[in-house]
């Protein structure tokens, strides 16, 4: 693969990466550093988190059916057959663990009171951006892309 094709995948990984980390940095996390609702910048920010996050996935899974193409039948080929579903799955279960343990905590409360932020406030709030868009969200999707490239290849016929 070529170079202007890794520096693509590198970069939008980097948008991802640094959009993650601003969506997280202005969800709220208790009532003392809450910003106004009306000018709610992690809500703003997760459209462009969501539109990266799919061309990310388009590429990673382009980039996985060549790279699975290229391999040399007689040494990376055998270990491929378990190792990438293996690592795959591990990862899109480890993803998907994270993010519900991240939302039962949502659940039980944000603001430091009995009642949760989602029911007083509605779904999306100040208090529940980053459960939208967060890097667990990204390592799912991500390990998806991978594992669908794998699929695609081992079912074309040799």
């Amino acid at each position: 693969m070529s170079a202007k094709t890794w520096m693509t995948c590198a970069l939008l990984l980097a948008v991802n990466v640094l959009l993650v980390f601003l969506v997280e940095f202005f969800t709220a996390v208790g009532s003392g550093s809450a910003s106004s609702g009306n000018a709610n910048p992690g809500g703003v920010l997760l459209v462009p988190g969501f539109v990266s996050l799919l061309l990310l996935m388009l590429m990673t899974f382009v980039v996985a059916v060549r790279y699975f193409d290229m391999l040399q039948d007689y040494i990376a080929k055998p270990s491929y057959h378990l190792l990438v579903p293996g690592l795959s799955v591990a990862a899109l279960l480890l993803a998907l663990f994270l993010q519900l343990r991240k939302v039962k905590h949502a659940l039980i409360s944000l603001r430091g009171d009995d009642e949760p932020a989602i029911r007083s406030l509605g779904l999306v709030n100040m208090y529940t951006n980053s459960l939208y868009f967060n890097a667990y969200i990204v390592l799912f999707w991500l390990s998806f892309a991978v594992l669908g490239g794998w699929w695609v290849v081992q079912k074309r016929p040799n």
